[in-house]
């Protein structure tokens, strides 16, 4: 039913015309990282390909952030940014304005990275600027919606190393991390009505409070929580999330968070 559900609203866009959305492709080897047809929005369409033994199974169906402004009556996902590129195993998203609201400006950049086992990984980081004048109190979130092949909606996750690492493993071989670097929480849902998506999309503030695991085998969905972020007036901050297919390690570089 997933895989129906994005096919048709990849034909609306068609029939409708609808705005580029940021769609792209980077690759590394045979791994490549997808934004789709409606990256940024609920249900923001991703893929992740070329790092199981079937270089063409896709292990991911979304991808996305949201966020809230100490104030706010919910949580927003990020619009469509105002600049895009895609090179080589690299995308480099800008948002010069979010949501028109004078707060902040935030880019994200994402490398895709094939281990060759074959394996790989993707780093996301979404890095806000505040733009406002005044400290910026805002909570970030991240959300993966991963179907680990051969079969799809059979996962089972469970807590890896505190609330920033989450592990997935299939009836089959394949196995996943999916880690929210120095996240405050996470949150796992099955895939539905009450998942991840459709939680930050509601009319209500909604915290992450690290339960879901165990879970399954189902069809998951998961995301992390960074809460309470202060950034000063013209600083910035840097959220990492990194997503790996058949192989859990995480270069240490990587484990790291700063508000400047």
């Amino acid at each position: 039913m997933k895989w129906v559900l994005r096919t048709a609203a990849a034909a609306l866009l068609l029939i409708f015309g609808a705005a580029v959305q940021a769609q792209g492709t980077i690759t590394d080897g045979a791994a490549s990282f997808v934004r789709g047809t409606s990256p940024f929005d609920g249900s923001p369409d991703a893929n992740f390909t070329g790092v199981s033994p079937t270089l063409v199974q896709d292990h991911l169906f979304e991808f996305g952030w949201a966020f809230r402004v100490a104030g706010d009556a919910a949580e927003t996902f990020f619009p469509v940014p105002s600049a895009q590129n895609y090179t080589g195993n690299t995308s480099t998203l800008d948002w010069a304005d979010v949501g028109a609201r004078g707060l902040f400006s935030a880019q994200e950049v994402a490398v895709v990275t094939d281990t060759t086992a074959p394996s790989g990984f993707v780093t996301v980081t979404m890095t806000i600027t505040n733009i406002s004048g005044a400290d910026l109190a805002i909570d970030v979130f991240n959300l993966a919606d991963i179907d680990l092949q051969p079969t799809a909606g059979n996962d089972s996750a469970a807590t890896g190393d505190g609330n920033h690492h989450l592990t997935l493993s299939d009836a089959g071989t394949n196995t996943a991390a999916y880690r929210g670097l120095q996240a405050n929480a996470h949150l796992v849902r099955p895939f539905g009505a009450s998942d991840i998506g459709a939680v930050l999309a509601n009319a209500s503030i909604d915290n992450f409070d690290s339960t879901g695991t165990p879970f399954g085998p189902g069809d998951f969905t998961g995301g992390f929580q960074w809460t309470g972020v202060v950034i000063p007036a013209a600083g910035n901050a840097s959220f990492t999330v990194v997503l790996a297919v058949n192989d859990a390690a995480v270069p240490v570089e990587l484990m790291q968070f700063s508000v400047d």
